[in-house]
This record gives C-alpha cells, sequence and structure tokens, in this order.
C-alpha cells in the first residue's frame, strides 16, 4: 500500500469512527443539557405544579385533587333509527 492508499484508508475509518461516536455523545449531551435546565423545562411544561408565595406547598383538601366525571349513558350517543 502507498502513502496515498493509507491515507485514504485512515480518512474511512477516521469517518467512521467519527459517526460512531456521534450517535453516542449527541443523545448524551442532549439528556445531560435537560439534567442541567431541568427546573426550567419543567416550570414551562407543569406549571400548574409551580409552588408559588412564600415557597411551601399549600394545604389542599383531597377533593381538589377529584376529577369531575361526566357519565356518558349510551342512550345519548346512539339514536334509534
Amino acid at each position: 500500500m502507498t502513502k496515498t492508499d493509507l491515507r485514504k484508508l485512515w480518512l474511512q475509518v477516521h469517518k467512521w469512527i467519527g459517526i460512531c461516536l456521534a450517535i453516542v455523545f449527541v443523545p448524551l449531551s442532549f439528556s445531560g443539557s435537560m439534567l442541567v435546565w431541568h427546573e426550567t423545562l419543567d416550570a414551562a411544561i407543569n406549571p400548574q405544579r409551580e409552588i408559588a408565595g412564600d415557597g411551601h406547598a399549600s394545604f389542599r383538601r383531597p377533593h381538589m385533587f377529584t376529577l369531575q366525571h361526566t357519565w356518558i349513558v349510551p342512550s345519548d350517543i346512539i339514536h334509534p333509527v
């Protein structure tokens, strides 16, 4: 093999090593940046969970957490022909 062939071979090896490492490091870097900004992102995504006032969570009664259910009766949906 000549010097030019070795150079071309090394270029290919270097390229594929870089691509393989990028596949690992790009998601790793992205998830790391998400961990750095987790409080800001959490406040933006879930504003209802943010604590306001003096920084202490307020006591809420259990009925405030329950959902209001509306029951749908099949006769309301299906009309007789």
